[in-house]
């Protein structure tokens, strides 16, 4: 698969996952702490997973580096970068400055 196909198909999945977030974001939330000033809600965490299951067939060998679940060390080849809610803060308190940040990795260097 191309770089192109793959972004495409990578962007379709953060998209889906965004509408989630969208229809989330006015909802109660539980929040909990994972250092001072440094929050994670359920929807972060179900957001990270519904990335990661969309994402590892795209790049079945692709290693993940997620912030909520830190399941991989940045490493070689490969590699999603993923924070599922970026400016959880915000979404916390219904500030719409928060974003889905993705990135893909090799060696060390960004491809997407």
């Amino acid at each position: 698969m191309s770089l192109q196909e793959i972004s495409t198909q990578a962007q379709a999945v953060i998209k889906e996952v965004g509408l989630f977030v969208k229809q989330q974001a006015d909802q109660p939330k539980e929040i909990s702490n994972k250092d001072l000033h440094d929050f994670v809600t359920t929807i972060d965490i179900e957001s990270e997973k519904r990335l990661l299951k969309g994402l590892a067939p795209l790049i079945p060998e692709a290693t993940f580096l997620a912030e909520e679940s830190k399941n991989e060390a940045f490493g070689q080849g490969l590699q999603w970068i993923i924070d599922p809610i970026d400016g959880t803060t915000n979404f916390i308190h219904n500030v719409p400055a928060y974003a889905i940040s993705v990135a893909l990795y090799q060696e060390g260097a960004p491809q997407l």
